[in-house]
């Protein structure tokens, strides 16, 4: 079975996500094959809700901890674990924009395809940046500093927007790296070297690899659709 735009958009309404702000986490090859590809899911997101945002991550300047910085509890074996640095390029804060690196292979290709959409804006956070488009992107994306990677997610939440799974599961939504945060969890520290030459402290979450757990526990919260044409 095709999927085409009318699918998706049809699988949209039907959660009742018309109008509404949504972050999204994506797998294109859950859906089959896709009419148009990245660009069709793309085109159904933003013709059906309001401002769309996806993640942006990358590994841009990410670099080991100074000798003299290393903080406990921090989810990191100093004396074991090491990032290969060669041809490590700095971050550039006055130049990261959406035509800057983002990590295709854990992301997916539609959160690289919508970097390159017409009206897409993306955060400046070093390695957990969030893109954005529709008609309040800027209030998403702005002020997403090095020290607090939950911002757009905080700002998703007091405008009572929805995360939304396509084709993905637990381990994917970001959003429960927030509510680690507001039960007390602080993010973790790590190093980025910035295009001045200093190495600075950003923030940034941890692992999800555990997060379907939860899956029993967050039934009653979400809904399901599937789409249709009719």
């Amino acid at each position: 079975m095709e999927v085409t735009r009318a699918t998706i958009e049809s699988g949209l309404v039907e959660l009742g996500l018309r109008g509404q702000n949504i972050a999204v986490h994506s797998s294109l090859r859950s859906f089959g094959h896709v009419v148009g590809g990245a660009e069709t899911v793309i085109e159904a997101l933003l013709n059906t809700c309001a401002t769309v945002l996806m993640p942006s991550f990358c590994g841009v300047g990410r670099t080991n901890p100074p000798p003299d910085d290393r903080p406990s509890q921090n989810g990191w074996t100093y004396n074991d674990y090491k990032i290969n640095t060669d041809g490590l390029s700095a971050f550039d804060p006055a130049t990261f924009d959406t035509s800057s690196e983002i990590d295709v292979e854990d992301m997916g290709v539609i959160p690289a395809t919508f970097l390159k959409i017409a009206g897409t804006i993306r955060s400046a956070h070093p390695s957990v940046s969030w893109s954005a488009n529709g008609p309040s992107a800027d209030l998403f994306v702005s002020g997403h500093d090095a020290s607090d990677p939950n911002r757009p997610l905080k700002e998703l939440m007091n405008r009572q927007g929805y995360v939304l799974l396509l084709g993905v599961g637990l381990t994917e939504c970001t959003a429960i790296h927030l509510a680690e945060e507001m039960a007390g969890r602080r993010p973790f520290v790590r190093w980025v070297l910035f295009s001045d030459g200093q190495v600075r402290r950003i923030r940034e979450y941890g692992c999800s690899d555990g997060f379907d757990e939860l899956a029993p526990l967050l039934d009653h919260h979400a809904s399901e659709g599937t789409g249709s044409v009719m």
